[in-house]
């Protein structure tokens, strides 16, 4: 006996292409799934955006899907970390869940990264 749940992606109504950062941050499948589903929503460029990911399972899903990942790393904090070291980030887009954890939105917030 198996029981699967079926996520539902919703898009916010009122959702633009200028409120997506050129840089996005991925931190699960799922996040990928709604990233996708803006892009395709929006009529966007794939190639326009910068894509920071988890390892492993999200980043190999994002690369499946097309996006252009510049950096990986094991765990949020070492992802913020990556992003860190990217100069010209001074905003991101973190497409999640509504479950996440802060620390990475926690450590870029510090460090000047909106």
């Amino acid at each position: 006996f198996h029981d699967f749940i079926s996520k539902v992606i919703r898009l916010p109504e009122n959702l633009t292409s200028k409120e997506i950062s050129k840089y996005v941050v991925l931190t699960s499948i799922t996040g990928v799934k709604s990233f996708m589903q803006i892009i395709k929503t929006l009529n966007l460029n794939i190639t326009d955006y910068t894509v920071y990911c988890i390892s492993r399972g999200t980043n190999e899903y994002a690369v499946a899907s097309g996006l252009l990942v510049k950096s990986t790393a094991p765990t949020a904090s070492a992802l913020a970390d990556e992003i860190l070291k990217d100069a010209e980030v001074m905003e991101v887009a973190h497409v999640s869940s509504n479950l996440r954890r802060d620390e990475l939105s926690d450590k870029l917030i510090a460090a000047g990264v909106a």
